[in-house]
């Protein structure tokens, strides 16, 4: 018997007057899952979070969380809690009055509210800033207090609005590691609205891609960047290399593709069925790259250094111009390639993403 999902979302619509900001989208996330819903801005992943959450009410279709029908239930109601972008503290309350207010609003007992924000402040590492203020905290410290004060309500769902927007890098990329392992231990499904794809891939289990009001493609982080079902996946998700062709021929799980951007017929190991017309993407760091190695000729036009990695725009014989990723494994590398070099460029028929055009 399969598990019943913890939210079911069923044919959603949301519109604002004229404005059609959720387009009949359809989705089940289960207990325990990190889901993220990505999208840029005016795809509608912070209205369906907002549904969720009740402060929206869809406009058709359903959303169903623990088996309960949430049509007409207020926020306050709904077992999911909150976490604003911008923390919304209380800058008067110290920290450990900020966890409890929710508790102290419903009216429990004070060696009740007491223990769980206790417990709460040292899931999150802040026991010992209980008595401080907001403005005594660090930015990364502000955060985790809005997060303790969501998860102390013990919700079923932890529902986050851009929960990292406003840290810096450094701090964003520990903080987002800190919330897996505290997510893990929880135990509860997170619901997470991010435009930052880097975000959505370091954190989830699962991810929903949005664009204008649907969902184009849920999978997990590699299936969204290894297998994308549409070109508009493919080229939001990370960089990608897309080109045109024309499928010629199918032999035991290898399309033969006319593709005259590469140099004429490539090969593609895949399952998909596609005929005709298609939509080829090789991914930056799929393609090996060399003075002397084989494959087609190219000329660099541009290196941009990023550290670990450097890419390498490469414009080739024939006419096309690609993107190409290498780590820098190596402080001084004595095949370096710089700007202006003759290059070749070769790749393996599975790292050949296709899809109809």
């Amino acid at each position: 018997m399969t598990t019943p999902p913890l939210i079911r979302i069923e044919r959603v619509v949301k519109r604002f007057g004229d404005v059609l900001a959720v387009a009949g989208v359809d989705l089940d996330i289960a207990r325990g899952e990190l889901f993220a819903l990505l999208g840029g801005s005016g795809s509608g992943k912070t209205t369906l979070l907002r549904m969720l959450a009740g402060f929206d009410m869809p406009t058709e279709g359903r959303i169903v969380i623990d088996g309960a029908d949430m049509a007409g239930v207020p926020p306050y109601a709904r077992p999911v809690n909150m976490m604003f972008q911008s923390y919304a503290l209380f800058p008067h309350m110290s920290v450990a009055r900020n966890v409890a207010y929710g508790l102290e609003r419903e009216g429990l007992p004070r060696s009740e509210i007491t223990d769980r924000v206790d417990q709460a402040l040292e899931l999150v590492q802040l026991g010992a800033q209980a008595n401080r203020r907001p403005h005594q905290l660090s930015g990364g410290q502000r955060q985790r207090v809005a997060l303790a004060r969501a998860i102390v309500k013990r919700p079923k769902v932890l529902l986050l609005d851009e929960p990292l927007a406003a840290l810096d890098r450094k701090l964003r990329e520990r903080t987002q590691l800190e919330l897996v392992e505290l997510q893990r231990r929880l135990g509860i499904a997170f619901v997470m609205v991010t435009h930052d794809q880097d975000e959505a891939m370091t954190m989830a289990t699962r991810i929903a891609v949005m664009d204008h009001g649907r969902i184009v493609q849920v999978g997990t982080p590699a299936e969204i960047y290894e297998q994308p079902n549409s070109r508009f996946v493919a080229d939001f998700i990370g960089l990608a290399n897309i080109f045109e062709g024309e499928v010629t021929a199918r032999a035991d799980g290898v399309l033969r593709i006319a593709c005259p951007a590469l140099g004429g017929e490539i090969h593609a190991v895949t399952s998909t069925s596609a005929a005709g017309p298609v939509a080829i993407v090789i991914r930056p760091e799929k393609f090996a790259l060399g003075k002397d190695a084989g494959g087609l000729p190219g000329t660099v036009r541009n290196v941009v250094y990023l550290g670990d990695e450097s890419v390498f725009h490469v414009a080739l014989k024939t006419g096309a111009e690609i993107q190409v990723t290498r780590m820098n494994a190596d402080r001084r590398d004595a095949g370096a390639i710089n700007r202006g070099d003759a290059v070749r460029v070769a790749w393996s028929a599975d790292s050949v993403v296709v899809m109809p055009r």
